[in-house]
């Protein structure tokens, strides 16, 4: 991946990230810039749409996640991907 298409992806997740969370904080972009780097869109896409699941839940339990302990959750998810692990496989695969 070029510099180029790096930082363009980057800024396509954090465009995903702040239609998915309207209103809200988003990451830094350098976060962004990170996970496009190092990551498949496949498996930034998904940590993105679980970390964001698991806020609106633990929202609705009354224990919001902070903007570090999503981005640090988005993380985790796309690690595990990329390693081929998965606690809750989704239906689409």
């Amino acid at each position: 991946m070029t510099i180029t298409n790096q930082l363009s992806a980057a800024q396509s997740y954090a465009e995903l990230w702040q239609a998915l969370t309207p209103g809200a904080a988003i990451p830094p972009r350098e976060q962004f810039i990170l996970w496009a780097g190092q990551h498949t869109e496949g498996q930034i896409a998904r940590g993105i749409n679980r970390a964001v699941a698991k806020c609106r839940t633990m929202q609705t339990r009354g224990i919001p996640m902070s903007l570090d302990d999503a981005a640090r959750y988005a993380s985790s998810v796309m690690r595990h991907e990329s390693l081929g692990e998965q606690k809750h496989p989704s239906a689409t695969r």
